[in-house]
């Protein structure tokens, strides 16, 4: 019993010290606050009333360019609509002008053709009718082919060689034989020339000239086609270049071919029946 006296005679805890102490605390964080926000708001009153001009003015020089840039634009864009409907308008002029000259040729060649047709049918009516007419078209079409033959195997004798494109060397293609000298390169606008030779000395001084007479020669190499009987010009022609300082380091390629081979369509070897070559 007398314990149980004691615990109600024991005060609660009280919290009233740490309150006031929040109170004042929030207090006077408020008053600094409004302090702060008086000064601000001076502050900005006082940076307004010194730019409100300078903006006004600022906005009016804007707008005043806006007004003449939109006018501008709008000078253009009607000038643009004017020259665009004139241009339209001439050119679809033109393209009607252009289609029916094209029509009317084309209305013409029609008409051609088909005259063309009805005489070529007139003339095939009238061959049939004739032994010795359609026996002559039938010799014609195998002189044809015995032609297109021959020049397949023609081409199957030409000597066709694949250059590496350079900007610093360019071949001189040079086809040595016992008649002749055939000279040429691998640009299309430098036709080819062809030497007649009687004997090794004159191919060789007629190689040589043609070397030398050539403007851009620093740039120039030998790509030396060597037939058979042409083996003696080259051999002097060797000696030649050796000989001489000017063309003692001339580049030089060598090639051997037969001699019903060629180099160069516009200077074929003569071959004869039997498929040797003729000087």
């Amino acid at each position: 019993m007398a314990r149980g006296r004691r615990g109600q005679d024991e005060s609660p805890v009280s919290f009233f010290a740490f309150q006031d102490v929040m109170m004042c605390t929030i207090g006077i964080t408020i008053i600094t606050t409004l302090i702060l926000i008086l000064q601000l708001g001076r502050t900005a009153s006082t940076t307004r009333s010194s730019t409100t001009g300078a903006t006004i003015l600022s906005a009016d020089q804007e707008l005043n360019q806006l007004v003449a840039a939109h006018e501008a634009l709008t000078k253009q864009v009607s000038s643009a609509e004017l020259a665009r409907d004139t241009d339209a308008e001439s050119t679809l002029s033109k393209d009607a002008l252009s289609l029916h000259a094209t029509a009317e040729d084309l209305e013409r060649m029609k008409r051609e053709i088909l005259s063309a047709r009805e005489e070529l049918s007139k003339v095939v009516h009238a061959a049939r009718s004739d032994d010795k007419a359609l026996l002559a078209l039938e010799l014609m079409r195998r002189r044809d082919e015995l032609q297109d033959e021959l020049k397949a195997i023609a081409n199957r004798r030409r000597i066709v060689y694949l250059v590496a494109k350079s900007e610093a060397f360019v071949p001189l293609v040079t086809e040595i034989s016992s008649a002749r000298v055939v000279v040429s390169t691998d640009q299309s606008h430098e036709a080819p020339l062809s030497l007649p030779s009687s004997d090794p000395e004159s191919a060789a001084q007629a190689i040589i000239g043609v070397f030398q007479s050539l403007p851009d020669r620093d740039r120039r190499y030998f790509l030396l086609v060597l037939k058979p009987s042409g083996i003696p010009a080259y051999l002097r022609l060797k000696e030649l270049l050796l000989a001489n300082p000017d063309t003692r380091d001339i580049r030089i390629g060598l090639d051997l071919i037969p001699e019903d081979c060629w180099t160069t369509d516009e200077f074929p070897a003569h071959v004869d029946v039997g498929g040797g070559a003729n000087p």
